[in-house]
C-alpha cells in the first residue's frame, strides 16, 4: 500500500445479500450504509432523527442475532450428553445436562463479549427461555421493534410468572404505545418513553396479581409483616424505610410532595426532593415542620385515584374471572405515579369517614375525559379536567410522569382577555400536561405543538412532526388480566422446571447434576431421589418446595 493510500483503500467493496431480513432492518441498514459515505454535518435534522432510529433498530436485529448464537450454542453443547432414551432417568439427566451447557456458556458469553458476569448470565437466561415465555420479545428484537433493555426488563419482571402468563404480559409491555404519537397520520414511529414503560408494567403486574386465587392472603400477610427500618449508608447518610398498606403509603407520599410544593412555591431554595426528605423526617421527629410557618399546619393527606366504576361496586354484583365481561370487574384503581390498589382497598379508602369524590365522566366509547364537576365554574375544576383528560406529561412517546408531577402548559401564550383557545384564552382546548424537562423544551423553543379539539396535539420536535392522543380510560390491555387456561399454567410450569434453569452456581444443585449423571452412584442417587428429594419451583418470588412428580412424557 503506497503512503497516500488510507487504510481501507485495500479493502474490496463487497455485496451483502440481506433477502430474508425484516423490511425494517434492510432499510435501516441501508440507511446507515449509505450515510456512512458522506459528511453528517450535510445531512437535515429529520434525516439525523431516521439515522438515529435506523441504528436503534439495528441494534436490536443485532442484539436478537446475539441471543440466537447464544440458544444455539446451549443446544449444541447440550446435545453431546450421550444418554440412552432407555435410561429410566433419561428426562432428568438431559435437564442436568443442560443445566451445565447454561453455565459454561455464561462464560464462553462473557469471554467472548467482555460484558460482566451479571449481562452474560441474563443473556443466556433469555436465550434459553421457553418460546411461550420470550417468543413476542425475540420476534420484536429481530424486527427491531423494541431493545435488549427493554426486552431484558420484561423478563426479569415476569421471571416469577409461568411462561405463558408471562409470554402474554411480555407482550402487552413490548407493544406500540396505546396512546399514539404519529407521524403526520401515519403508524406509530415514536417508542414508549423509559417513564411510561414502567408505569405500564406496574398496570400489567397489577392485573395479573388481581386475578391471583390467593391475592387476599398474601395481602394480608405482607400488610402483618409491614416494618419501619433504617439503613445506614457509607458517607454519613441514611435511608428510612416504611412498608404497609398501600393506600395509606401513597397518602403519605402524596402529603409530603404536596407540602414540598407548597414549600418550594413560598421561596424555599431547596430541591423538590430534599424538601420531601426534609419534610418527612421533620414530621416523623416532631410532628411538626420547623422554620415552616407559611405550611400552616400541615393539612392531612389527600389521596387522588382514578377509578372504574366497576371498581367500586361489591364483587357479587359484577362478573367473576371466567366469564365473557371478567376484565373490567378487576380492574385495579391507579394511584397516578405511584401504583395501583385493588378493589378492596379502593372501596375501604372511598366509604372511610372523611372521603372526598370528585365526579369525573369519561365517554363510554372513547374512554375520554368530556365532563368534570364544576369544570367551568372555578380554575380548580378546570384543572381536573386537565388532569383525567390528560392523565400524564402530554410530550410525544407517551410520556409516564403523572398528572400530579406536571405543569399546566398553555398550547398558545396566554392573552388577557382572550376569550378563545386559539387566542390564548385559558381553556381546556388550549391547556396540556408537561412535565417540567419536556416544558423547558418547549419554552425554550426547540419543540413546539399546536393542540385540536377533543385534546389532540400536533408536536415539532428537532427533527419530527408527530401528533398525540389524549389518554383512553378504556384501553382493553390496561382493563382486563391475560387470559390462560389452568391446563396452560399447570403444563408450563413443569415444562419450565427441565427446560429453564438457574445459571448460577449453587452448590446443592451441582452435587445433584454430578450424582444424577455419574453411574457409579446410580443406587445412592436412586435411594436418595425415593426419600427425600426435593425439587424447587424456578420461576416464583416465594419459593414453594414439594415432592417430586411423574416426570413429562419426553
Amino acid at each position: 500500500m503506497s503512503s497516500n493510500e488510507g487504510p481501507g483503500d485495500d479493502i474490496d467493496a463487497r455485496v451483502v445479500d440481506l433477502s430474508g431480513l425484516p423490511d425494517t432492518v434492510i432499510a435501516a441498514i441501508s440507511a446507515l450504509a449509505d450515510q456512512a459515505r458522506q459528511a453528517f454535518t450535510d445531512a437535515s435534522r429529520e434525516h439525523l432523527g431516521d439515522l438515529v432510529q435506523a441504528a436503534e433498530v439495528v441494534k436490536g436485529f443485532s442484539d436478537a442475532s446475539l441471543l440466537d448464537a447464544t440458544g444455539a450454542l446451549v443446544e449444541n453443547l447440550a446435545a453431546d450428553h450421550g444418554v440412552g432414551r432407555d435410561d429410566p432417568r433419561y428426562a432428568r439427566k438431559i435437564a442436568a445436562h443442560r443445566q451445565s451447557a447454561c453455565r459454561a456458556v455464561v462464560h464462553e458469553v462473557q469471554l467472548l463479549t467482555g460484558s460482566t458476569l451479571t449481562a452474560a448470565r441474563e443473556q443466556v437466561r433469555f436465550a434459553t427461555a421457553m418460546r411461550q415465555r420470550v417468543g413476542a420479545a425475540h420476534d420484536r428484537l429481530r424486527a427491531g421493534a423494541c431493545t435488549w433493555q427493554r426486552a431484558r426488563i420484561a423478563y426479569a419482571e415476569t421471571a416469577h410468572l409461568d411462561p405463558v402468563l408471562a409470554g402474554q404480559v411480555i407482550d402487552r409491555l413490548l407493544a406500540p404505545p396505546d396512546r399514539t404519537t404519529t407521524l403526520d397520520g401515519g403508524t406509530a414511529t415514536v417508542p414508549l418513553s423509559h417513564a411510561g414503560f414502567r408505569a405500564r408494567i406496574r398496570r400489567q403486574l397489577a392485573l395479573v396479581d388481581g386475578v391471583k386465587a390467593d391475592r387476599d392472603r398474601k395481602h394480608r400477610e405482607a400488610v402483618d409483616a409491614r416494618d419501619a427500618c433504617t439503613f445506614a449508608g457509607r458517607d454519613g447518610t441514611a435511608t428510612f424505610h416504611a412498608s404497609g398498606d398501600a393506600a395509606r403509603v401513597f397518602t403519605a407520599q402524596q402529603r409530603v410532595s404536596d407540602l414540598a410544593k407548597a414549600a418550594r412555591a413560598a421561596g424555599d431554595k431547596r430541591t423538590l426532593a430534599q424538601l420531601r426528605a426534609d419534610i418527612a423526617i421533620d414530621l416523623l421527629i416532631g410532628g411538626t415542620i420547623p422554620g415552616h410557618e407559611h405550611l400552616g399546619d400541615a393539612p392531612a393527606g389527600r389521596l387522588h385515584v382514578i377509578v372504574p366504576l366497576a371498581t367500586l361496586l361489591p364483587e357479587d354484583l359484577v362478573p367473576h374471572a371466567g366469564s365473557a365481561a371478567a376484565g373490567p370487574a378487576f380492574t385495579p384503581a391507579e394511584v397516578p405515579g405511584l401504583g395501583f390498589l385493588t378493589p378492596e382497598q379502593v372501596r375501604a379508602v372511598a366509604l372511610q369517614a372523611g372521603s372526598t369524590w370528585a365526579r369525573m365522566v369519561t365517554d363510554p366509547v372513547s374512554g375520554q375525559v368530556i365532563d368534570a364537576a364544576g369544570t367551568y365554574r372555578a380554575p380548580a375544576g378546570m384543572v381536573r379536567l386537565v388532569q383525567g383528560r390528560d392523565h400524564t406529561c402530554r410530550a410525544p412517546g407517551d410520556c409516564g410522569i403523572s398528572a400530579h408531577e406536571t405543569d399546566l402548559d398553555h398550547d398558545v401564550e396566554y392573552r388577557p382577555g382572550a376569550t378563545h383557545p386559539s387566542e390564548g384564552a385559558t381553556h381546556p382546548d388550549n391547556l396540556h400536561l408537561m412535565h417540567r424537562g419536556h416544558h423547558n423544551a418547549k419554552t425554550g423553543r426547540f419543540w413546539t405543538s399546536r393542540q385540536h379539539a377533543a385534546g389532540t396535539i400536533t408536536w415539532h420536535t428537532l427533527t419530527r412532526r408527530l401528533r398525540t392522543t389524549p389518554f383512553d380510560h378504556q384501553r382493553p390491555d390496561d382493563q382486563c388480566p391475560p387470559r390462560v387456561s389452568r391446563a396452560e399454567q399447570q403444563l408450563g410450569i413443569r415444562l419450565a422446571l427441565y427446560r429453564e434453569h438457574d445459571v448460577i452456581p449453587n452448590v446443592f444443585t451441582d452435587l445433584d447434576d454430578l450424582d444424577l449423571l455419574r453411574e457409579e452412584h446410580e443406587d445412592r442417587a436412586t435411594e436418595r431421589r425415593a426419600g427425600h428429594d426435593l425439587r424447587i419451583h424456578r420461576h416464583t418470588r416465594d419459593i414453594r418446595v414439594k415432592p417430586p412428580e411423574p416426570e413429562p412424557p419426553f
